[in-house]
Order: C-alpha cells, then sequence, then structure tokens
C-alpha cells in the first residue's frame, strides 16, 4: 500500500495549551486524496485525534483560524490559517488537480441523472 505522510512545520495551538499537537497531510493509494490528520502527544509517542479532513475540504471551507477536531465535545485547534497555507504551498497542484477530477465527476454524474430523467420521462409518456 502506498502511503505518504508530510508532518507540517506549521502546527495546529491547543488554545488551552494542555496538549501538543501535530498536523499531518496523508495520501494512500487513491494518489488525489490527501487528509488532513491532527496527532496529539502521548506518554508513549503520536496518536491521531478523531479529527480528519480532506484537504480539499479545508481549503474550499474553512477561512476561520480554528477547527474542531471533536465537535462535541468542543475540543477544537487554532492556527488553521498558517496550516492552509501551508498545505497550498506543499500540494497546492495535488489540490488543483484533485478539485479538477471532482468537477469531472460531478459533471458526468449530472449528465448521467440527466439522461435517465428524460428517458423515465419517456417512457411514462401515453
Amino acid at each position: 500500500m502506498l502511503r505518504k505522510e508530510i508532518i507540517l512545520e506549521n502546527q495546529p495551538i491547543d488554545p488551552d495549551g494542555k496538549h501538543e499537537y501535530q498536523a499531518r497531510l496523508i495520501i494512500g493509494d487513491n494518489k488525489f486524496k490527501w487528509t488532513l490528520v491532527f496527532f496529539i502527544k502521548r506518554s508513549d509517542g503520536w496518536g491521531p485525534t478523531p479529527g480528519q479532513w480532506y484537504v480539499t475540504t479545508i481549503i474550499e471551507n474553512t477561512d476561520g483560524d480554528i477547527l474542531y477536531i471533536d465537535a462535541g465535545q468542543k475540543w477544537f485547534v487554532k492556527n488553521i490559517k498558517n496550516i492552509r497555507s501551508e498545505i497550498l504551498e506543499k500540494i497546492g497542484n495535488d489540490i488543483e488537480i484533485e478539485l479538477e477530477i471532482r468537477a469531472e465527476q460531478e459533471i458526468e454524474n449530472r449528465k448521467q441523472f440527466l439522461e435517465r430523467k428524460m428517458i423515465d420521462d419517456f417512457e411514462r409518456e401515453p
């Protein structure tokens, strides 16, 4: 299994200063699905937190400086603007390709939906 991790220089910040976090970009077999995963430092090393997001979601849908790791527990980190900027610097080309692929898939899905609808409408006509 192909897996690549990039540990970011800009790190998430615990607003209470109780925990140390690490932001990692991870990609697996699906070449254009980068994921942002936050790790927390534990006594036995680094472990993932519950929070992880597709990088395209972070780029497209967040503009603030906080991100919830676990919204139910109101567990969040700060410094997201700097993390987002670093992501764009490091893998911006991959993100553009991923967004293009997704846009093409959405167009194809919409086209197939409309074709099925036209056939269904035609078959229903008396």
